[in-house]
């Protein structure tokens, strides 16, 4: 394909005055660039940034129980120890999850392989 000859040269003065050395991989950035536009449409250029905040909010709770048998204690015993190796089993999720989105926002590029 040719460009026009005043293209081009503007092309060429523009690279000259902002230090542009490789023009060829210039133009070929300001191709995908206006193709992207043409297929997408002009969208103004916001960035979206996605935070994860972890709240822990303590409800104090009173709660009076009365137990008469040994067997109802260490049946809530073991229900607490379950629930308490629920709950560090989802923290461990938790925090699993968020190492993942850290690392994908670290490696996020666009369509051209561009951060």
């Amino acid at each position: 394909m040719e460009i026009p000859k005043d293209l081009k040269n503007e092309i060429f003065d523009y690279c000259r005055l902002n230090d542009i050395t490789n023009i060829d991989n210039f133009m070929l950035k300001l191709m995908k660039q206006g193709f992207t536009v043409e297929k997408f449409g002009a969208t103004p250029s916001t960035k979206i940034q996605e935070k994860i905040v972890e709240k822990i909010v303590e409800v104090p709770v009173e709660k009076i129980v009365y137990l008469t048998d040994n067997s109802e204690i260490s049946t809530l015993t073991e229900k607490i120890n379950s629930l308490e190796n629920t709950l560090a089993e989802q923290i461990e999720k938790n925090n699993q999850l968020s190492e993942k989105i850290k690392s994908l926002e670290q490696n996020k590029k666009n369509i051209y392989g561009e951060l």
